[in-house]
């Protein structure tokens, strides 16, 4: 039996350490399951909200905080699946989010009638779920901690209206 020769042996390496990569860029299969809040260890949204809009003028600033106090509701309940071609994420009592791993954007229509591009992608071991509309965009990254016991979910919203992004940080504990 002839073995492959040195070139194509260091090549078929190559693939197969390529290969592995693009694998672990797919996800950590433990970051799927169930989530709960854990209030104590979350920010309060309000106080992150009010740190936002504090420099608006005092005739926007109250309608912005409305806005983001009614669209960034801290979610309840999160549950994430995923295999190699599709990432699903559920909140609490709404219908599961289902976009592809690679980044590529779905139309969504929240249940206020808002239209979204949303899109998930794998980034640095953290699952990176995008919301984008005509005002601006949402981004939520999950990350799971070394016990597997915690999920981190860092909300980014930014938008020309706002004079600083809206950044805070849930914490659910694995149901």
């Amino acid at each position: 039996m002839r073995w492959l020769p040195q070139s194509s042996a260091l090549l078929f390496a190559l693939f197969l350490v390529a290969a592995g990569s693009a694998h672990a860029q797919e996800g950590n299969p433990s970051l799927q399951g169930t989530y709960i809040i854990d209030v104590s260890a979350s920010d309060n949204v309000n106080k992150a909200i009010d740190h936002t809009v504090v420099r608006m003028n005092m005739l926007k600033r109250p309608i912005a905080r409305s806005r983001l106090a009614n669209t960034n509701q801290p979610y309840r309940r999160v549950v994430i699946a995923h295999t190699s071609s599709e990432v699903t994420i559920t909140t609490d009592s709404r219908a599961p989010i289902v976009t592809s791993p690679d980044g590529t954007p779905i139309q969504w229509t929240r249940e206020d009638g808002e239209e979204f591009d949303v899109s998930t992608r794998w980034k640095d071991g953290k699952l990176e779920q995008t919301f984008k509309s005509k005002d601006g965009q949402r981004v939520n990254t999950y990350t799971l901690s070394p016990d597997g016991k915690q999920l981190t979910m860092e909300a980014w919203v930014t938008s020309s209206r706002l004079p600083r992004p809206l950044a805070y940080k849930l914490v659910f504990n694995k149901e």
